[in-house]
């Protein structure tokens, strides 16, 4: 796992400068910054989509999902092997590809090194729960008393706060598809923030109907999600520091 290992720390690289740039920075010192990181904050996500790729065709409809190749609520048990396939597929368009070991993991093993904050575990359950509730189901380990799509966004909120930036682009949308346009907003103000500018275009018309109170709400909640996601990285002291600028 020594390029696990590496991405970390190009994340903690990431965020430790995204954090000292956040608070106090001009416009025009933060798209300097922007353009001397872009490829290490892209590289931060891995395999992080190109702008305009298959995180732009979430669908728009409340209450749904990606427009995914997974059918739900078919007859009998989906095959395995098409899911484990499709859903390398679809994770490698979304920027959230992880090692091919991980597609073969049992839902208890995800969840054992999920505890443990394994980046690839969080954004496979992450997606499995979103995407794939329908062969998850099958597992041993499988609550129904749970909402697969909450625990698809706490995977992949676990996933940003152990160092994914770009997991919160996905969780942007996520939000706005279930109708929280306030706490997707301040999913899409963080990545920006942290220099993953790839809703850049979905986000023109996401939040065109934002009333300024709700704007500010999102700031305010962004700072907020910032606060958690850099802790990993920075002294508690130098957090507060930083956002009481």
């Amino acid at each position: 796992m020594t390029s696990a290992r590496k991405t970390v720390g190009l994340i903690g690289a990431a965020a430790a400068l995204a954090a000292a740039a956040w608070f106090g920075s001009d416009p025009a010192t933060q798209q300097a910054a922007a353009a001397s990181s872009t490829r290490g904050a892209e590289g931060v996500a891995a395999g992080a989509p190109a702008r305009g790729d298959a995180g732009d065709r979430l669908s728009s409809r409340p209450g749904s999902s990606l427009d995914s190749p997974f059918a739900r609520g078919g007859a009998g048990r989906p095959d395995p092997e098409q899911m484990i396939r499709e859903r390398a597929a679809l994770m490698k368009q979304l920027g959230l590809a992880t090692p091919p070991e991980y597609d073969r993991m049992s839902l208890a093993q995800l969840k054992e090194k999920a505890h443990a904050k394994d980046i690839f575990a969080l954004l496979q359950l992450g997606v499995q729960y979103q995407y794939q509730n329908n062969g998850l189901e099958f597992d041993p380990d499988y609550d129904f008393g749970k909402d697969p799509q909450l625990e698809s966004k706490r995977y992949l909120t676990e996933a940003v706060n152990a160092g994914h930036i770009h997991a919160s682009t996905i969780l942007a949308k996520q939000y706005a598809e279930s109708g929280d346009t306030v706490e997707a907003y301040a999913w899409n103000t963080l990545a920006e923030r942290l220099w993953d500018t790839s809703n850049k275009e979905w986000s023109k018309t996401a939040f065109a109907g934002l009333t300024p109170e709700q704007r500010m709400r999102g700031e305010q909640r962004a700072n907020e999600l910032f606060i958690a996601a850099s802790q990993r990285f920075l002294p508690a002291s130098q957090v507060a520091s930083e956002t009481d600028k």
